[in-house]
């Protein structure tokens, strides 16, 4: 299967074109891209991954990472090309509980980070490989409010080294209102030693009585996005704190058309899209002169792709566009092996 990426830039030599294999079960065997890299994937008998080789380049060599299994379907080992491998450990619920990284070749150092739950099963605290605790605490509707992480190390600014009289610790805070929307995150920082010196940062969020976001607010107070919306919910307009606005038009069917960006009330620019009967996006205008057609089969797959770039206006007034390239998905179904 051919499956087109970046496909809106009308550059032949910028667009990616990607091809896909499949065995019978579904699985993606193998995936290469338009220079020729191909990454392969093999399974075990469940299906689950079990090594991914990527391609190498001019700057690295291949590298294969393989995974096992443990018998619920969990990751427990995964090792690189280059040898190290990460260990995974769950609970009886199939929760993680640490992750272990170490070398089985030359890379001595060994790093774990451990995770803890309440009974609701909630992730209540990290422990990261440099001893740092990020606890985590939930309201009784299992929303989270708070998170604290200690003994964050300073650096020195002037001598770049870790500040052994002092640490850090941060907090955040998530405040809801009662539909449960983010009205409030509040951020604090202290730095600790013989004192305690401390830093807030709030920013603000404002929901309409429908329950959509329409506005945030930094700590300064400024507003840095308001947005508004139509009759259907979908977001017309987006202004941000510098004056620039961003603006979006619907067809009847609700479905993307144009797209504008604004500055000091001027049209800096424009890209406009539009679709077939069955609600396929038919042509893509990227407001610089390019216009990429796509075209499909009756099942509506993808089965062309024309590249065009302006030419001149027309008698009737319409842009006029030249063929640069065209790219032909000859198999679009699953190739099977």
């Amino acid at each position: 299967m051919y499956v087109f990426e970046d496909i809106d830039n009308p550059l032949g030599e910028e667009v990616r074109v990607k091809i896909e294999i499949y065995d019978y079960t579904g699985n993606v065997k193998s995936t290469t891209d338009a220079k020729g890299n191909m990454t392969v994937y093999e399974y075990n008998d469940l299906g689950n991954l079990r090594s991914v080789t990527y391609p190498s380049d001019e700057s690295i060599d291949s590298n294969t990472v393989e995974y096992k299994y443990d018998s619920m379907g969990n990751v427990k080992n995964e090792k690189n090309g280059l040898d190290v491998i990460k260990e995974y450990e769950y609970d009886e619920q199939g929760r993680l509980l640490s992750t272990k990284i170490y070398g089985s070749s030359g890379i001595r150092n060994e790093t774990t980070t451990r995770y803890g739950y309440d009974l609701l099963g909630n992730l209540v605290y990290e422990i990261d490989p440099n001893g740092n605790v990020t606890k985590h605490q939930y309201d009784e509707l299992g929303r989270e409010i708070k998170t604290v992480v200690n003994n964050k190390k300073l650096i020195n600014p002037n001598t770049k080294e870790i500040n052994t009289s002092r640490t850090s610790q941060h907090e955040e805070y998530i405040c809801y209102d009662r539909d449960g929307n983010v009205v409030k995150e509040v951020e604090v920082v202290k730095s600790i030693g013989n004192t305690t010196k401390s830093s807030v940062r709030v920013y603000a969020y404002k929901y309409d009585n429908m329950g959509r976001l329409i506005e945030k607010v930094d700590p300064s107070g400024a507003a840095i996005e308001k947005i508004n919306y139509n009759l259907n919910s979908a977001q017309i307009q987006s202004f941000d704190g510098e004056d620039h606005v961003k603006e979006f038009e619907y067809n009847k069917n609700g479905m993307l058309v144009t797209t504008r960006d604004y500055h000091d009330g001027n049209v800096v620019h424009e890209w406009k899209q539009t679709y077939d009967a069955a609600g396929n996006i038919f042509t893509k205008d990227d407001g610089r002169g390019n216009e990429t057609v796509y075209i499909y089969n009756w099942r509506g797959q993808l089965t062309k792709v024309k590249l065009m770039e302006y030419d001149s206006i027309g008698s009737n007034g319409q842009k006029r566009f030249k063929d640069i390239k065209t790219l032909h998905a000859t198999a679009m179904m699953p190739t099977v092996i």
